[in-house]
């Protein structure tokens, strides 16, 4: 087995703690607004619910959606203390907690049916430019394949006050079933693939 040192180590770890992070919601969005924003309608109802879920981190860092509809989903957050690093500017971390929160809740209200919650099984974040305090951020995710086993997911953080683009998300999340109910056939090969432009 080959020795895996430095930063491929790190990596390696980065990517294991993130496909064992689990959303564990036992509500479900679409069920509960009667599907009335699951095809392609923007629903208050559906936005309220989704703010109601808010929990941990996300609340913390003061994140809230504002608009969301089945694949597409946008959020806010105002830059605070504790959203910084040591020089003045924004925490990288900062920065992906609220891209991964919004596609996390995008695909929440996106999730098939008989599908009940889902994990994140990979991420990547390119950061183009930073923040300061006051500032309020914008994150606008979007569904690009939404299938029965996976959905990937694209998001990109921005200034309110400019448009400026801080940064370039994309995650994958793996949709969870309760064991027996999964209605999709057994093929690897059998992903349903809608594409939203």
């Amino acid at each position: 087995m080959a020795r895996v040192t430095g930063l491929k180590a790190s990596g390696w770890l980065c990517n294991i703690s993130h496909t064992l992070r689990r959303f564990w919601f036992p509500w479900h969005p679409l069920r509960a607004s009667s599907g009335s924003a699951s095809h392609g309608h923007h629903g208050s109802e559906l936005v309220e619910k989704l703010n109601a879920r808010m929990k941990g981190l996300p609340k913390l860092l003061g994140i809230r959606v504002d608009d969301a509809k089945h694949g597409w989903i946008r959020c806010t957050m105002s830059v605070q203390d504790h959203h910084m690093a040591s020089n003045g500017y924004v925490h990288a971390g900062s920065i992906v907690t609220f891209a991964d929160t919004t596609a996390g809740y995008g695909t929440y209200a996106s999730l098939p049916e008989s599908a009940y919650s889902f994990t994140t099984i990979e991420l990547k974040c390119n950061l183009l430019d930073t923040a300061k305090v006051g500032e309020a951020l914008s994150c606008v995710a979007q569904g690009i394949h939404l299938g029965k086993n996976t959905q990937v997911w694209d998001a990109q953080v921005s200034r309110k006050s400019d448009n400026k683009l801080i940064a370039a998300f994309r995650c994958t999340q793996m949709i969870l079933y309760h064991r027996g109910n999964k209605s999709v056939s057994s093929n690897p090969g059998s992903d349903t693939n809608e594409i939203k432009s």
